[in-house]
Order: C-alpha cells, then structure tokens, then sequence
C-alpha cells in the first residue's frame, strides 16, 4: 500500500482509529499472505514482537501478539480464552523516514491502517409481533431452498457447529425463543449500547440485524416466531463473536483488528470447535489498493483449519460501483447473492466474478429482537439484503455436513458449487455465480439440480407507445425440457381467456384502446404444470394532455 494512502487513512477518522496493524513475520520469510494460509509459529511471532519492540524504541505498541477476550454463555458460565494475533497494533507517532523504516524491517510482513469503515448488509422494513398461540412461520427462502424436504428426510443440521460474525442478538432478559441452543458469545468492543440492556447478550442498540441473519440460518423449529434453514439445536457450543460497535455518534464501527480476532474466534478456540461452517454479512468498501492483509490472513488460515466461509456478496447492484465487497471478495470465502420471489437477482445485489452462489434475500420474515410492548417475546421482521441471502446457504451447507460430516471445507465448496440451481445464463456467471443452493440436490448430490418447476415472464409491464413486444417465459425446474402454452385476456373488456403461441416467446401488437392485458404462459416439463402470470398497463394514447 502507497505511504501517502496509509498516512491519509490515519488523519481520517471515518477510515481509520488513528492506529497501525504492523504484520510481523521470521526474517528471510517472503512478504504477503500466505496462499497456504499457514501461520507463523507462535515462538516466532514474540520473537518478532519484541525484536520490533527492541529496534524501535519510539514506537508506542498498544496491544501486541496476545490478547485476551471473555466469553459467556446462555446460562451465564463465563470463560476468558486468548487470541494470538499475527500483528501488533502500535500508534503511529513517528516521521515517514521512520515509517519506511518499519516497513523495511526484517520481522515486519506489512504495515497497514486499522480500518474501522464497516458496513451492515441488510435492512428492515417492518417489525411485526406474532403472538405465541399462532403457528410458526417457514420464510419462503427457506422453502424455496427446499430445506423443509431435507427435513423430511431426517436432516436438520444435526450437531454441526456454526459460527457468526456480526452486531448483537437479542437475549434480553434471557435469550431469544428462536435461539436458544448452545451458544456461546465474544463481545469483542465494548460501546455505550453495552448499558442499555439487562444481559450480557444484548450488544447494540438494535440488535435485529445479528438475531436476523443468526435466525435465516439456525431459528429454532418451537411452534412460533419464525425457522430457519437448518432448525437444530445440537449438543455443541456453536459460537457469535461481535466486532461491531456503535461510537459516540451513533454511527456503527468495525475496526480491523476486531474482525480479523472474531474470525481467529471462530477457527481457534476449543469452545468453538472449529466451526464447521460460519457467516458474517458485515463489510468493508474495497479499492484497488485496500486489501486489508491482517484480515485476508485471517481467513486464508480459516479455510486452511477446515472453516468454510460464507459472505454478503454485497448491496451495490444498481449504483456506479456493483462489485462484491470485503470479506466476501477473497478468494477463501463464498461470496452470497441475492434473489427475489422471482428467482432472479436482487436489483441491489453486487455482481462480478467473485459471486459464488444465491440465495432469497428479499422480502424475508425472520426473527427479529424483541419489544417491551411484547409480552411473550415472540415476534419476526420483514427484512432484505445479501446479509439474509448468506446465513441461508451456510444452512444448507449445515445440513449437507450432518449427512456428510466428512467432507473438508474445499469438498464441502465444490459440491455446493456442482448441485447449485443453474440460474441466468448457463454456467457460471457474474450475477448468479454457480447458481441458488438447493437442500435436496446438495444432500442427494443431485446433477444437473434442477428443482421444482416454475415459470415467470419477462417483459414491459409498463406500455405507453404502441408497437410490438416481446414476451419471454424464463422456466426452471424440472428435467430442462419445456413445453409453452401462452393465453390472453383483457381484463377491462371482460371475457375469458384466449390462447396464443407455444413458444418460448411471445409477441404483442399493443394498440391504444385496448385497455389493460393480463398475459400468461403455462409450462409442462416431465409430467409436471407450472404457469406464471403478468398484467400489462397499457397507457397508450396518454399525452402530456392527458391524464391516463
């Protein structure tokens, strides 16, 4: 990285805390993150240490190798375990000469800012209480994934152990219905939400983000609220670590070295297995030349240890930057789309090479943090963003590692990429990776994974000048060969519906007058019917003069 970005990101408080994460390495070892994701020996890291220490007596180093964290339980049994770091974080109080001098040291791999510009990747649209009498809600993402057939089948996610790396969840007073399982949680950054809430698990001042993306994955099948992919409790601890924070501003923080320890949570302590599969849909912007090394090494050293990453591919889609996001950009991680109702990309999902795999990431019904105004604490929020799509596909991924515990990391991807649900364009591509996961085809290693039949149109719903237009039916599902049976009818005229074409398109000729059209395709394939349906506003005819 230039020295004149580092120098500007420190005297910027919206990129970076004013400190430098300083790398440190044996002498003689080549620069960079290692593609292995071997790490340094721990007696070498504190030879480092204190030959840095030693060299640079200047320096101000304000945490080093070791750091301890706590951890706490659900039934409050406290635990205090150690991360050893790969990098010392120091305050930067000396003259560029100085600074290329540190960089040049034998015993330092780089010399980077500790960014702290984070991003959530997800949103609510409304909080809704569900009383507990009613029955349990099953999101039409986990549905579509066809999680519930797994079921059926005996797979639940069994006692393979997960691990988060997001805001707080709700366990205030006790923990949320749909979350109670064995859990152990890591609050990495203590912050003024740390004091409005009763437990040691309510850690931000809206913790629905944590709970949700937790919930889309694990929420627990109790007759209520609402259930994820993979709805079974275990027997093992399953971990969340929180390196988000909200400052005195009210504005959400993540600083590097936090995130970089929650991931090192999840891959080193014995409390937390490894995990087998975990998530984070929490970001960093990248550019060309930000490439967070201390958090890249972090990850690298995951996948190698047997940890599968999944992460929010990002909610650019539609503005002048569309790329996939950090972490979800490295190579070690699987990038996670998002997808409609429709089965098609989500207008704000980032695309590009990096997109791996998608799951829903709109209009989801998941567990939400509870209100003083409910008294039974059971309740769910409509939500989207890449942030849900990602804890959906590590359910999937949970529940095939119940069947086939077996599988390393690498297997665990490839077969995740092999049975997906082609969608677009065949093969792999930028807006839908390998495809959308699918329970059944990954557990049965089902090849080609082609699922339910369904059917919808694409096409103008909006019709204002005359002419002709192209209607296309896009089919998914069942054995990939499809037959088209189009039909019409004109809702303002009355009358039945009249058949049109059989193929796969199919052409209009608009004229004004013609009111209103409702248009749709039924699709066979293997025995099986599908339809899908659209209505045509036709403004033809309507002037700046006139008001249609």
């Amino acid at each position: 990285m230039p020295l004149e970005e580092i120098l500007a990101a420190l005297q910027d408080p919206q990129q970076s805390d004013g400190t430098l994460l300083v790398g440190v390495k044996e002498p003689g070892a080549a620069r960079g993150v290692s593609t292995t994701g071997e790490e340094l020996p721990l007696a070498a890291r504190f030879a480092a240490e204190e030959a840095i220490r030693r060299t640079f007596a200047n320096l101000e180093v304000i945490r080093g190798i070791e750091r301890p964290v706590a951890g706490v339980g659900p039934l409050g049994s406290a635990s205090t375990d150690t991360i050893y770091r790969t990098f010392l974080v120091v305050r930067p109080s000396l003259n560029e000469a100085t600074l290329q001098a540190l960089r040049a040291s034998a015993y330092v791999d780089y010399v980077a800012p500790n960014y702290m510009n984070g991003i959530l990747l997800g949103a609510s649209s409304e909080h809704t209480i569900i009383a507990a009498a009613s029955s349990e809600a099953i999101p039409w993402g986990v549905d579509v994934v066809r999680a519930p057939d797994a079921w059926s089948e005996g797979y639940t996610g069994g006692d393979i152990m997960t691990g988060l790396v997001d805001t707080g969840m709700d366990g205030d007073p006790d923990m949320h219905p749909d979350l109670r399982y064995p859990l152990r949680f890591y609050n990495l950054v203590h912050d003024r939400s740390d004091n409005r809430c009763n437990s040691n698990w309510c850690f931000w001042e809206d913790p629905f983000h944590g709970t949700g993306v937790i919930g889309a994955a694990r929420a627990l099948q109790n007759g209520t609220g609402s259930v994820g992919v993979a709805p079974s409790a275990g027997t093992s601890n399953s971990c969340h670590a929180k390196p988000w924070y909200v400052d005195t501003n009210g504005n959400g923080r993540l600083r590097e070295e936090d995130f970089v320890d929650a991931v090192k949570i999840m891959t080193d302590f014995s409390d937390c297995g490894p995990a087998r599969v975990a998530v984070t849909s929490i970001e960093y912007i990248s550019t060309n030349t930000v490439n967070y090394p201390a958090l890249h090494g972090a990850f690298t050293t995951s996948y190698s240890k047997g940890v599968l990453w999944f992460a929010a591919a990002g909610n650019n889609g539609g503005t002048f930057s569309e790329h996939v996001v950090i972490p979800a950009r490295f190579p070690e991680v699987v990038a996670v789309g998002a997808l409609n109702r429709q089965l098609t990309r989500s207008t704000f999902s980032s695309v590009g090479p990096e997109v791996e795999l998608v799951a829903p990431g709109e209009d989801l019904r998941l567990s939400s943090n509870r209100r003083d105004d409910n008294p039974d604490g059971s309740y769910t929020r409509t939500v989207q963003g890449t942030s849900f799509a990602a804890p959906i596909a590590m359910g999937v991924a949970r529940l095939a590692l119940q069947k086939n515990p077996g599988w390393s990391a690498a297997t665990l991807r490839q077969k995740m990429r092999d049975h997906a649900r082609d969608l677009g364009p065949s093969g792999k591509d930028d807006k839908y990776g390998y495809g959308m996961v699918d329970a059944i085809c990954l557990i049965n290693q089902t090849y080609p994974c082609l699922g339910p039949l369904s059917v919808y149109i694409e096409g103008e719903t909006y019709v204002r000048d005359p002419g002709l237009y192209r209607y296309e039916a896009v089919p998914s599902g069942g054995n990939g060969s499809y037959t088209y049976q189009w039909e019409i009818r004109y809702p303002d005229i009355g009358g039945g519906w009249g058949k049109l074409g059989t193929s796969k398109t199919q052409d209009l000729n608009i004229a004004e007058g013609d009111g209103d059209i409702e248009l749709r395709v039924t699709v066979t394939s293997a025995g099986e019917a599908a339809q899908g349906a659209i209505r045509v506003t036709n403004s033809t005819g309507c002037g700046e003069e006139i008001i249609c």
